[in-house]
């Protein structure tokens, strides 16, 4: 073999593992406490749920601001789940919450509700930056909301909210 061809097989012997362990360390995952807090806006007014503003704000491992965007059930899913993207300008967050206990209370002469909702929720991938995140919350959601009335004068829980206002907020663990 001349001296050209053992020092080519010479580099692609030592070239190859160095790529190998590369590829397997460029992507390393950072974990740790992670929160989120935010809120939601939405007007019902047009008779459909509107989200007006959603702004959420992660610390921990991942400091960033960016918006809660709520995601349509998926067949099979139970009426206790919940499913939510945080979109931020790394990637998105993939969410899922379930409900745990729930509070409510309506007021029937001013058609004002309020209800309180422990959730558990779990990050179940993601875009870009979140394509491997996982991690696990305990979360809480703060409601009020003005219901529109029926013909009757009385509450129509049946129509979206005319008004209504959710606060988050979760902690727990993050993996990304």
């Amino acid at each position: 073999m001349s001296r050209y061809a053992l020092r080519a097989l010479f580099g692609a012997v030592v070239a190859v593992p160095l790529v190998w362990t590369g590829a397997a360390s460029a992507t390393p995952q950072i974990t740790g406490s992670q929160s989120f807090h935010g809120f939601l806006l939405v007007d019902g007014t047009h008779g459909q749920r509107d989200v007006v503003k959603s702004p959420i704000v992660a610390r921990g491992i991942f400091d960033g601001v960016g918006r809660i965007v709520e995601v349509a059930s998926r067949p099979g899913d139970p009426d206790n789940l919940n499913r939510d993207d945080l979109v931020f300008r790394v990637g998105t967050m993939h969410i899922v919450s379930k409900n745990l206990r729930s509070t409510f209370s309506l007021d029937p002469k001013t058609c004002r509700l309020r209800a309180h909702v422990d959730q558990k929720s779990r990050v179940t991938g993601g875009t870009r930056a979140f394509r491997d995140a996982f991690g696990s919350f305990r979360a809480t959601v703060d409601a009020s909301a003005r219901l529109a009335r029926k013909a009757d004068g009385t509450c129509n829980d049946r129509a979206a909210p005319l008004r209504e206002r959710d606060v988050v907020a979760a902690t727990g663990h993050l993996t990304y």
